[in-house]
C-alpha cells in the first residue's frame, strides 16, 4: 500500500482562488500545496474550507465548516491507477450530513463516496446533479471517534469495510480508478490515505506532428500602463493594420466596491505608444468588464474610442487621443419592484447609490437600419439598459434579467438589430419579444441561424445559445421551446467548427462557480462528447484558426503546461513553450494580418504575440465577433464566411 503523504503540506489553511477573477484569469495555485486542488467552490464561500492540522500522531487534513450548497471535496491532482485498495481514517463529531472518502473521481459531477451520513455508511455515485445510493449499512457508532474506512475490489465485487469488517459489498465490472480525496459537508478530519493502485503519471504536454507550433513573434514591454483582461483591438490610426488599446480600473469616489474605468493607453503592434488620457496607476487583475470600445461612431471613415468615465460618454479621436465629444450617461431609472430581491439576494451591485447609471458595458449594435452597428447599448450590473443613438441621444431603455453583455444581430431579416441581452430578446425599439424566466443570469449569448443538423450546408431556423451559469447551457428558438443541457455553473461559451467532418456547429462550454474547471464539448444538437476537468481555471475556450484549413482548435488559457490548444476530443495538441511567457490573460484574434489566428498573452507588465511556426496559404477564413463589441462575457464564435 502507497501512503499519499500529508506531512509536506504546510501547517494552515488550504488556500483557494474564490473570486470572479478565475472566470477568465489563469491564475496558479500555491505551489506549497502542489497536488492537491479544491474542485467544488461555491459563490457564497468567504472563508477557506480546508485546513492541514497536527496532532502527537501526524498531520491531518480537516473540514470545519457546515456546508448547504454544493459538496466540499478536496482532491489530489493525478488519477490513480489500476485501483485495487484504498484506505483511509476519519473523525466525524456529528455525521449530520456527508462525509467520507471520494474516489472513482473524473470531474465535481462525476465521482463515487464511501461516506458517512446521519443513516449510517453509505457509498454513493454523483453523476451530474443525480445521487445515486449504491449499498449502505445502518450504524449509529459513528460519531466523535476515529474510523478506519476501506474500499477494496475483490475480483467482481466491491467491498467495503470499517475498523477491518467487511460491512457490505455489490457487484461491480468498472472501474474505481481516477483522482482520490476526501468530501465533508460538515465538519471532519482526515489522515492515513492509503492507496493499493498505481500512482497518477505526471503531466506531459504532447504537441501533435501535424499541427504548426507557437513562436513567440512579439514581446511587448508595458511598465506602468498595463493592465489584466481589460483590452480592445482596432485600427486607430487609419493605416489599415490593428492597435492595442488598454484600460485601467479605478476606484469610484463613494462607491469603492465598483471598478470605474481610470486610464486608457493607446498602442501599436510594435509596441509605441500613441497617445494615454487619464493618469496611470499601477495594475491589479479585475474581474468584470470595463466600459471602453474601439468603433467609427460618427461614420466618417476613421475609428473613435468610445468610453464611459465620471459619469460622461466620451468620444475620443482614435489616432491622437483628442477628445472629440461628451455626453452624460442617461439617468438611472425607478428601480424594477421584482428585481429588489433579486439584488438583495445575490448581493449585486445597481446603482442605487447614484442618480445616474454605473456603466458596467457598452455594445455596438444597429438599431436603425444604416447597414454598420453605430448605435450604442449601455448596461449596468446585471439590472438596465439603455440605448443611445450615435450622437449620444437616449433612444429606450429596459429592465430585466439582464446578465452581463448583450449580444446584436438582424435575426429575423428586417434589416435592423434585435438585442440578445440575458434572458430577454428585444425589439431594435425596445420591446420585449421573448423572455425566460429562470433562477440565473447568463453570463453569455450568442444568436444566429444555426445550420441544421440534417441539412449541413442549409441554414436552418434561428436560435438563441446561452451560458447560462445555474441554469446550464441553453438553447431557445424564438418561438419559445427550450433546451437546457445541466452541466454546472455555465461561465463561458464558444460556438465554432471544431469538428468539421460532424454536420453544424460544435458547442465548447467551461464551468466556474460549484464545480469550476470542467470543460465539455457538445455537438450541434447539445449532445455531451466529452468532458474533463482541468487543474487551471480561466479557460478562455476561444476557437483557434491554426491550420486554416477548416477545422478549429480550441484555446485554453497561456499556462505553461495545461494551456494552450486543444483539439475537438480534448487532447492538447499544441502546447506553450517553456519560456517564461506571461500567464494571466489571453485573447485570441488575427492581430497581425495574416489570415490566421495568433495568441496574445500578457499581465501588467508584457505582452507577448504567439503565431504559427509555418508559412502557408490559409483558405478558410471564418467570420468572428467584431472588434467594436469586445468583452470578457462575450460568447466567442467562429461560423464558416
Amino acid at each position: 500500500m502507497a501512503e499519499i503523504d500529508l506531512g509536506d503540506l504546510p501547517l494552515g489553511d488550504v488556500p483557494r482562488q474564490n473570486n470572479a477573477l478565475g472566470e477568465f484569469h489563469c491564475i496558479r495555485p500555491d505551489a506549497r500545496y502542489a497536488g492537491w486542488h479544491e474542485p467544488t467552490i461555491h459563490w457564497t464561500w468567504r472563508e477557506s474550507n480546508w485546513r492541514v492540522g497536527e496532532d502527537p500522531d501526524g498531520r491531518f487534513l480537516e473540514q470545519l465548516h457546515l456546508s448547504r450548497h454544493n459538496n466540499t471535496i478536496l482532491i489530489t491532482d493525478g488519477a490513480w491507477r489500476a485501483v485495487r485498495r484504498l484506505d483511509v481514517e476519519i473523525l466525524c463529531p456529528d455525521p449530520k450530513q456527508e462525509a467520507g472518502l471520494v474516489f472513482g473521481y473524473s470531474t465535481a459531477l462525476d465521482y463515487l463516496a464511501l461516506h458517512l451520513d446521519p443513516d449510517g455508511l453509505k457509498l454513493s455515485r454523483r453523476t451530474h446533479d443525480q445521487f445515486e445510493v449504491l449499498a449502505e449499512a445502518v450504524r449509529t457508532d459513528l460519531a466523535g471517534r476515529w474510523l478506519a474506512l476501506s474500499i477494496q475490489r475483490k475480483g467482481a465485487r466491491l467491498a467495503c469495510s470499517l475498523d477491518g469488517s467487511e460491512l457490505f459489498a455489490l457487484s461491480w465490472r468498472g472501474t474505481i480508478d481516477g483522482k482520490l480525496g476526501f468530501l465533508a459537508n460538515v465538519p471532519a478530519r482526515f489522515r492515513r490515505l492509503r492507496a493499493e493502485a498505481r500512482p497518477p503519471r505526471p503531466h506531459r504536454k504532447r504537441h501533435a506532428a501535424r499541427y504548426p507550433k507557437m513562436q513567440a513573434v512579439r514581446k511587448i514591454p508595458t511598465p506602468g500602463f498595463g493592465t489584466s483582461r481589460q483590452i480592445r483591438f482596432g485600427d486607430l490610426t487609419g493605416d489599415g493594420r490593428l492597435d492595442i488599446l488598454l484600460a485601467q480600473r479605478v476606484p469610484m469616489a463613494g462607491a469603492p466596491g465598483y471598478g470605474v474605468l481610470g486610464a486608457l493607453t493607446a498602442m501599436t503592434t510594435d509596441g509605441e505608444v500613441l497617445w494615454q488620457s487619464g493618469r496611470p496607476v499601477e495594475a491589479t487583475p479585475m474581474a468584470g468588464d470595463l466600459p471602453f470600445q474601439i468603433n467609427d461612431i460618427d461614420g466618417d471613415g476613421r475609428n473613435e474610442v468610445i468610453a464611459v468615465r465620471d459619469f460622461e460618454i466620451q468620444v475620443f479621436d482614435g489616432a491622437t487621443g483628442e477628445l472629440k465629444s461628451l455626453a452624460p450617461v442617461p439617468d438611472r431609472p425607478a428601480h424594477h419592484p421584482l428585481l429588489r430581491s433579486v439584488v438583495s439576494y445575490f448581493g449585486a451591485p445597481d446603482g442605487r447609490e447614484f442618480t445616474r447609471v454605473v456603466t458596467n458595458a457598452i455594445r455596438f449594435a444597429d438599431l436603425a437600419g444604416r447597414g454598420a452597428a453605430r448605435d450604442l447599448l449601455l448596461k449596468d450590473h446585471y439590472h438596465h439598459l439603455w440605448a443611445l443613438s450615435p450622437d449620444l441621444k437616449p433612444l429606450w431603455a429596459y429592465c430585466g434579467n439582464l446578465g452581463h453583455f448583450p449580444f446584436a444581430a438582424d435575426i429575423n431579416a428586417d434589416g435592423r438589430d434585435e438585442v440578445m441581452v440575458g434572458y430577454h430578446l428585444l425589439s431594435a425599439d425596445g420591446d420585449d419579444l421573448q423572455s425566460l424566466h429562470l433562477g440565473d443570469h447568463a453570463d453569455a449569448v450568442f444568436a444566429m441561424p444555426f445550420p441544421g443538423s440534417g441539412d449541413p450546408q442549409g441554414w436552418g431556423e434561428p436560435r438563441i445559445v446561452r451560458a447560462g451559469g445555474d441554469d446550464g447551457f441553453l438553447i431557445a428558438g424564438l418561438g419559445g421551446d427550450l433546451l437546457t443541457v445541466h452541466h454546472g455553473h455555465v461561465q463561458r461559451l464558444s460556438v465554432a467548427n471544431f469538428r468539421r467532418e460532424a454536420p453544424g456547429l460544435e458547442y465548447a462550454i467551461c464551468t466556474y462557480w460549484g464545480a469550476p474547471g470542467i470543460v465539455a464539448l457538445l455537438d450541434a444538437t447539445g449532445k455531451l462528447l466529452w468532458s474533463r476537468e482541468f487543474p487551471v481555471c480561466g479557460n478562455t475556450l476561444q476557437p483557434v484558426n491554426w491550420t486554416g484549413d477548416g477545422e478549429e482548435l480550441i484555446y485554453f488559457s497561456a499556462h505553461a503546461d495545461w494551456g494552450g490548444l486543444y483539439n475537438w476530443r480534448g487532447e492538447q495538441v499544441v502546447p506553450f513553450p517553456a519560456d517564461g511567457h506571461p500567464e494571466l490573460c489571453s485573447e485570441v484574434l488575427d492581430l497581425l494580418g495574416s489570415g490566421r489566428d495568433e495568441l496574445i498573452v500578457w499581465d501588467p507588465e508584457r505582452l507577448w504575440v504567439y503565431a504559427p511556426d509555418n508559412d502557408i496559404e490559409v483558405p478558410y477564413r471564418p467570420r468572428r465577433p467584431p472588434l467594436h463589441s469586445w468583452s470578457n462575457y462575450m460568447c466567442y464564435w467562429s461560423v464558416p464566411s
